[in-house]
């Protein structure tokens, strides 16, 4: 992988870009958004493409790239342990004890208040939040956030949850040719035409 910060990899993934692949795709959405969060400043499995023989035999066009668990972390951030969550709240390592304060903190906490803005802050790193859901609404992800994401944060009283842009095959219009509207958002994206709480 060229372009990878990282030589030596624990583990890498060929991804199919299923959703993206010939006749009609184009079989680079998925690195591309990743690209694009690395551009802004995120943190973000690089990866490039490559063309895969099984036994001699042509299985077409994968992209090859770094996996996001507690090995890529490490060697993106330093050496540490890490609370990695994905789509569903699977754990793929350490646990969610930290994940779930978050959730019951953001239910109940008013944000209006500055000082409980300030509290948020010291959970989760707001500007890779800002910036991740401004690429994936931008971009137009129409299978996000009910589906394909990542969070993390390092197992330490100042670890703040970051984001990270995992499948991602449904973004630039990747959803029948739907030009961007507010029920496109609602619909694709909050999962509902009425948006949240029933408010349009």
């Amino acid at each position: 992988i060229p372009d990878a910060s990282v030589k030596a990899f624990d583990k890498l993934v060929l991804r199919a870009s299923s959703n993206d692949r010939a006749p009609h795709g184009s079989s680079i959405r998925d690195q591309v958004i990743r690209d694009l969060h690395l551009e802004m400043g995120g943190v973000g499995a690089h990866g490039s493409w490559c063309v895969l023989y099984v036994n001699g035999v042509n299985r077409g066009i994968y992209n090859v790239t770094e996996r996001m668990d507690q090995s890529f972390l490490s060697s993106h951030l330093g050496e540490g342990q890490f609370d990695v969550i994905k789509t569903g709240e699977t754990v793929l390592n350490g646990n969610k004890q930290a994940w779930d304060q978050l959730n019951h903190f953001l239910r109940t906490t008013q944000f209006s208040d500055a000082a409980n803005y300030e509290k948020l802050k010291r959970r989760v790193d707001v500007e890779n939040f800002t910036s991740y859901v401004i690429l994936n609404l931008c971009m137009q992800n129409f299978d996000w956030p009910h589906n394909n994401w990542v969070a993390a944060r390092e197992r330490s009283a100042e670890g703040r949850y970051r984001l990270y842009v995992w499948d991602a095959e449904g973004a630039m219009n990747n959803a029948g040719n739907r030009p961007v509207s507010q029920e496109m958002i609602r619909t694709y994206i909050l999962g509902t035409s009425t948006g949240q709480n029933g408010q349009t």
